[in-house]
């Protein structure tokens, strides 16, 4: 029994210890492509209904009720937390029924610039374009930052106003002409650009009261309103000369006069606006934000509602800012001819702000080891992978060249000894070491071009994981195959040029159709089409064989 007991003892420990070392190295060798398994199965079924195209007044506040995590946001050079009042927009809403706010706007496919990039317009003025030398945002400073998105159920990007790109591994994204941007993919994790000029008051202030009929169409349209409410947007902006001021004086009225509240009744007034602005005279940031817009709409200026986020807490050991559903808040835009939209906030300080949003430290130990979870487990993809790879790569070049310095003292010593030594004695005594040291070297040499041969290996026999990757791998080996058989690529040559050059018409024909799957693949990042290339590669050979 003694020494079944041992046995059982050593299998266990040699069980774990395996398992021990094979878990990290099948975790490397093996990433999730970006909607894997593991992606799915971090769902938390949370749909963020106030990030739709269709909203009910009310709905952003029953948001606010939770404290769950929705994003973490990093700001490139910021350790400090200097961005922590940033809003991150979402969807803009332009039409108002009394009780709602809807988006009539369709969406339009964006432009894929290459390496997961996808360009987004320039601040819009919905057919009026806003490259003018007079608007400061054409040259303004930006602001870069990555988004990593917990699984909340919605398809909005939240970027800071206003975005010029994004880059992630998405097939296609689409954007309305009011600057929201949506794909029909999971969001993870996403680089952004957002042009954060802010125009000064007296440019805005010298803008003039004509703008396109777009423009008009879109945002002063008003639906059917209590007397009270135009009459109190003349009272308010009684004495302003010009569009800025008139905004600004219905800003701070708001801010100053009403109070903030989650509470509200539980049955739907008849008419909203008019209970909180005549009656209640509180409420949360979407009837704020609405009250602003439809009494500037009253004024003739152009105006729409604006739901996103603010950050507002910094974890300084992972440098991002945590955004829950608490902080979901609604703002106010306001057109200006030549400058397009700028941001308005009427909404007032919350007196009693939840505890909620304060993290402890502890707390942000906690949130720094669900972020490394969030990225390195569930969102760990070819990517990662690479950057992981690059890492390792760099450090074993380190670690190579110390081991050079001293596999070179110790080969000098030898020589030196060796002049006082029998050669054959030397070759006995050392040759053994001295051949399993040259071949640790060559093999440390040569382990980038190894893992790099793996993982090409490796992508190339699944294309459809990591479409673009393998589109260069079978793209080269197909070129390669061909200058082997005197059929060679020229560097300056376009795929497209290289194709028009074969002269053999049944090697051009199947070239040109490999070509074809391999751009879809690499700058689409096609799965179907990836995973048709090592066929396509076959008929390549064949027909460069006949």
């Amino acid at each position: 029994p003694s020494s079944l007991g041992r046995a059982l003892l050593i299998a266990s420990v040699v069980l774990v210890t395996s398992i021990s070392l094979a878990v990290p190295i099948v975790f490397y060798v093996l990433p999730r492509t970006s909607n894997g398994y593991l992606s799915q199965l971090a769902q938390n079924n949370q749909v963020l209904t106030g990030f739709g195209n269709e909203v009910q007044l009310g709905q952003i506040g029953e948001i606010k009720q939770s404290s769950s995590i929705v994003m973490h946001v990093q700001v490139m050079g910021d350790t400090r937390g200097s961005f922590s009042n940033m809003k991150w927009r979402g969807v803009a809403l332009g039409l108002f029924d009394g009780h709602k706010w809807d988006n009539p706007l369709t969406p339009s496919a964006i432009s894929h610039g290459g390496a997961g990039t996808f360009h987004v317009w320039p601040q819009s003025g919905e057919g009026f374009h806003l490259e003018t030398p007079a608007n400061p945002r054409t040259t303004g400073p930006m602001l870069n930052y990555r988004v990593m998105m917990e699984p909340i159920g919605t398809n909005v990007f939240f970027m800071a106003p206003f975005g010029d790109n994004i880059v992630g591994n998405y097939h296609s994204l689409t954007q309305d002409l009011a600057g929201s941007v949506f794909t029909d993919e999971p969001i993870g994790i996403y680089m952004a650009r957002s042009n954060v000029t802010e125009v000064k008051p007296e440019l805005l202030r010298q803008a003039s009261g004509d703008f396109p009929a777009q423009i008009a169409l879109n945002y002063l349209q008003l639906p059917k309103l209590d007397a009270r409410i135009p009459r109190l947007a003349v009272e308010v902006t009684r004495g302003q000369t010009n569009n800025y001021d008139r905004a600004r004086a219905v800003e701070q009225y708001l801010g100053s006069h009403y109070g903030y509240t989650l509470k509200l009744s539980e049955k739907p007034p008849a008419d909203p606006l008019a209970e909180f602005l005549f009656v209640r005279k509180q409420g949360h940031c979407e009837y704020f934000a609405s009250a602003m817009a439809i009494m500037l709409r009253t004024l003739r200026i152009p105006a729409r509602v604006v739901n996103g986020f603010r950050s507002s807490q910094f974890n300084d050991l992972t440098s991002s800012y945590i955004v829950r559903a608490s902080e979901a808040h609604t703002w106010v835009e306001v057109y200006f001819p030549n400058y397009g939209w700028s941001t308005f906030d009427p909404t007032p300080p919350d007196p009693n702000p939840t505890s909620l949003l304060r993290t402890s430290r502890l707390g942000l130990y906690l949130d720094a080891l669900g972020e490394f979870w969030r990225e390195w487990v569930i969102n760990y993809d070819f990517g990662h992978q690479s950057n992981l790879t690059f890492k390792v790569a760099m450090l074993s070049r380190s670690r190579l060249f110390s081991w050079k310095l001293a596999i070179l003292r110790r080969y000098y010593k030898l020589v030196a000894h060796a002049g006082a030594t029998d050669l054959r004695q030397l070759l006995r005594r050392y040759g053994l070491l001295l051949m399993l040291l040259v071949a640790l070297l060559v093999l440390a040499a040569n382990a980038g071009k190894l893992v790099h041969l793996w993982r090409d290996y490796r992508i190339a026999a699944r294309p459809e994981d990591a479409p673009r990757a393998a589109a260069s791998i079978w793209y080269e080996r197909m070129t390669a195959s061909l200058a082997r058989r005197g059929c060679e690529k020229k560097a300056a040559q376009t795929p497209a040029e290289f194709v028009s050059s074969i002269i053999d018409p049944a090697l051009r024909g199947a070239v040109s159709l490999f070509t074809q799957h391999y751009q879809r693949a690499r700058f689409g990042e096609i799965s179907e089409d990836a995973k048709l290339l090592p066929g396509l590669y076959e008929q390549v050979e064949a027909a460069a064989r006949k």
